[in-house]
């Protein structure tokens, strides 16, 4: 249905991982519209976490399926988002969540802190003193969470740039707030890996003018924290000939 209207991108977000099939796996490995991305919310690793949490799972059936995605499409991105501070959450429960994390080293990483809601099951637990998560314990748990995912990000992007890695780039439109060298103009693009209005981004330095909708072949050529810069891989390879002068005789 994609190529009939003209191609484009389909994104798969807030994939259940206890209903997410191998016949689901297979079509989006098949299918050439729909990017190699996932936003699965996995919420935490601890079986027990997780049975609190009735998230119908366990932890070794979601790293089954995780590899899975990766055996049958290596280049897929994987987005998730863990809880923190759940009633219950003991410091063993989120040692096995930053084990989990350091293991699968996700492409993109949410982090909630718990925030109780009366008159839900959970919101019933924090109630009970033995199984409530102080507030700095959650602030604590939270912040070691994303250092940790921070590390695994700027470590890929760092990598990415170095091997000048070759990119398809979606272009957003002008960036408003950056200016390039003369001659030149910044666009703010996303890579496959790259969802709109919650992961990072891609600022596109190009000589010639770009259209919104227009798709670039790029190459990564920096790495700036969490974003990337790239530049269109005809412009870094263009081959100027020189004029050749004629033999005397």
């Amino acid at each position: 249905m994609a190529r009939e209207h003209g191609g484009g991108w389909i994104r798969l977000m807030y994939a259940y991982p206890s209903t997410f099939t191998d016949a689901m796996i297979d079509a989006m490995a098949r299918l050439p519209n729909v990017v190699k991305y996932i936003d699965m919310p996995l919420q935490h690793a601890s079986d027990q976490m997780l049975s609190r949490m009735r998230r119908h799972t366990s932890a070794e059936r979601t790293q089954e399926l995780l590899t899975k995605l990766r055996t049958r499409m290596p280049d897929i991105a994987l987005r998730t988002t863990f809880i923190v501070g759940h009633p219950g959450e003991t410091e063993a429960d989120f040692e096995q969540l930053l084990d989990f994390v350091r293991t699968n080293r996700f492409d993109m990483v949410g982090c909630f802190k718990y925030s109780r809601e009366e008159g839900t099951p959970s919101g019933t637990m924090d109630q009970d003193p033995a199984l409530h998560v102080p507030p700095e314990e959650a602030d604590r748990r939270e912040e070691a969470l994303m250092l940790l995912q921070q590390e695994i990000v700027f470590e890929r992007n760092e990598r990415m740039a170095a091997d000048k890695r070759k990119l398809q780039l979606l272009v957003e439109g002008p960036d408003e707030e950056n200016e390039a060298g003369k001659g030149e103009h910044v666009y703010l693009a996303r890579a496959p890996f790259q969802a709109p209005q919650v992961d990072s981004l891609t600022r596109l330095i190009a000589k010639r003018t770009l259209s919104a909708g227009e798709v670039v072949d790029a190459v990564v050529t920096e790495a700036m924290e969490y974003d990337l810069v790239a530049r269109p891989e005809d412009e870094l390879h263009r081959r100027v000939s020189l004029p050749m002068a004629g033999r005397g005789r």
